[in-house]
């Protein structure tokens, strides 16, 4: 091939090989150009070696104009996400819909970019679109957003506290009164995996340019409850837990129908992310919210005054135990706010990370009543726990005031336990028979964080109420990093 036509050719390829179809159209002449010049060169010089270095430049060039497009589509891609994003919370609270029957509301849309802008001031997701829902977040990522969010002043002034949906309440607001795999519609009728076209993006009909992808927001059929893409465009973590692990629902633009159904409940990593996931809002009712502000404030005035009368002083030891659970009377009164799943002032507070206790502990202790008492508080060691545990029992579970000793057959007499992560709860502190020490809820309800490290991990002791007999033994030590959260771990204090 002579100088001429590989400069030709190179100027072609170099062309096509543009990514932005507009510009390759009107990069062909400055590269033809380019080609001609460097071939009038080569042709008055008689020099081969010329060819190759105005190929290098025809690349070169196409390079350069191939960044400088990837810039441009970029910056216009996140200018429109701030322009979008100037009205998203002014939208938000009308967005969000009653579910009928229940006393919460979910938003219509996925989160968009847009609104994640708004309160974040950056954009992870990998399919930019102002409209599309944010993705490449993880579910402390939402975390974080929500923690934002909420304390913003038009928020706040809406009395509404927005949070993750459980797994139940998501599956309920999805089927729309369905009975089948997938959503009904306002008509009535209900969506079959044939039909699933009508309501979701996912593997069938999600390609855009040649790559499956996500989709503006409410593009597709709403279901009966006016709630869109509850099928497909991207995962949904919710606030339910599985071990240390988050359930997501709904599918995504990459999945297959049955990934989509109402039912599934896959889980990740709490720090997972990928172009898949996303999330949507919940919110209580106005009204449940101030009753439940209410009661735990009322609870709360009280919480301090008991603790002291709480504590238990272990025979033959140096240190005393709480003879209840941390409620969440209590860490209201000491943190202003509570973090639990299964609300309830005389319940355990939960979903509290070792590094949480410690945050508590501080501001406890540093409170003036606290001071003027001359005691510390603190997590018992691992040991301590087991010794206050047992009451005496030389079995795997602990002894009562009588000299029972609980075994497997009776361990609900003292214990909350068993109940499956599906359908179960933590019960209100107390209720259950106490050990020999007078100590209530050792074995089950929440697992509780002590002082005691296992490597990276911190200790935690008593099973909880998802976990069988085995784990609720008085000698059972889980382990979880500091920093993990839970509906099933808590803690109890000593000093």
């Amino acid at each position: 091939m002579n100088i001429q036509s590989v400069i030709k050719y190179a100027a072609v390829a170099a062309a096509l090989a543009m990514a932005n179809p507009a510009m390759a159209q009107s990069s062909v002449k400055d590269l033809a150009d380019m080609a001609s010049a460097a071939m009038d060169a080569a042709r008055e010089r008689s020099d081969q070696a010329a060819a190759p270095e105005a190929v290098k430049a025809i690349f070169a060039k196409a390079a350069a104009q191939r960044a400088e497009a990837e810039r441009e589509t970029a910056a216009e891609a996140e200018r429109k996400v701030l322009e979008a994003s100037k009205g998203t919370l002014a939208k938000l609270a009308p967005d969000m819909v009653p579910i009928p029957g229940q006393d919460y509301s979910i938003c219509k849309y996925e989160v968009t970019q847009a609104l994640w802008f708004a309160v974040m001031g950056e954009n992870p997701s990998e399919f930019k679109g102002a409209d599309r829902p944010v993705e490449n977040v993880s579910w402390d990522d939402c975390q974080k957003f929500l923690e934002k969010l909420n304390a913003l002043p038009e928020v706040k002034a809406s009395g509404k506290t927005y949070r993750l949906p459980t797994a139940d309440e998501w599956e309920f607001a999805c089927r729309a009164g369905a009975t089948g795999d997938y959503c009904k519609l306002a008509d009535g009728t209900e969506i079959t995996g044939e039909t699933l076209g009508e309501v979701a993006w996912y593997d069938d009909n999600s390609e855009i340019d040649g790559r499956r992808q996500t989709h503006p927001v409410g593009q597709k059929k709403p279901n009966a409850f006016g709630l869109y893409d509850m099928h497909g465009n991207a995962w949904e973590w919710t606030s339910t837990a599985v071990g240390r692990f988050r359930v997501c629902c709904g599918g995504s633009w990459m999945n297959r129908a049955y990934s989509c159904e109402a039912g599934r409940r896959p889980s990740g990593n709490p720090v997972d992310r990928g172009n898949g996931l996303g999330f949507r809002l919940a919110a209580v009712s106005a009204e449940r919210a101030e009753a439940e502000r209410k009661v735990l404030l009322e609870a709360s005035k009280g919480a301090l005054a008991k603790l002291a009368p709480d504590m238990v002083p272990i025979p033959g030891q140096d240190y005393s135990i709480c003879k209840y659970e941390v409620t969440q009377a209590l860490w209201f009164a000491v943190m202003g706010e509570n973090p639990s799943e299964f609300k309830g002032a005389d319940r355990p507070v939960e979903n509290v990370s070792w590094d949480d206790c410690q945050k508590f502990l501080e501001k406890l202790n540093a409170l003036p009543e606290v001071k003027a008492s001359g005691k510390t508080y603190r997590l018992p060691t691992a040991d301590e726990w087991e010794f206050a545990c047992r009451a005496g029992a030389t079995g795997d579970y602990c002894r009562l005031a009588d000299g029972t000793e609980i075994s497997k057959a009776t361990l609900g007499d003292v214990a909350w336990y068993g109940e499956g992560w599906e359908t179960g709860a933590t019960h209100p502190v107390g209720q259950k028979k106490p050990n020999a020490f007078g100590l209530y809820d050792m074995h089950g309800n929440v697992s509780e964080w002590t002082s005691t490290a296992d490597g990276n991990n911190r200790v935690s002791c008593g099973g909880s109420w998802r976990y069988s007999a085995s784990r609720c033994k008085a000698d059972y030590r889980g382990g979880s990093l500091p920093d993990y959260r839970g509906n099933f771990l808590g803690f109890r204090l000593a000093r």
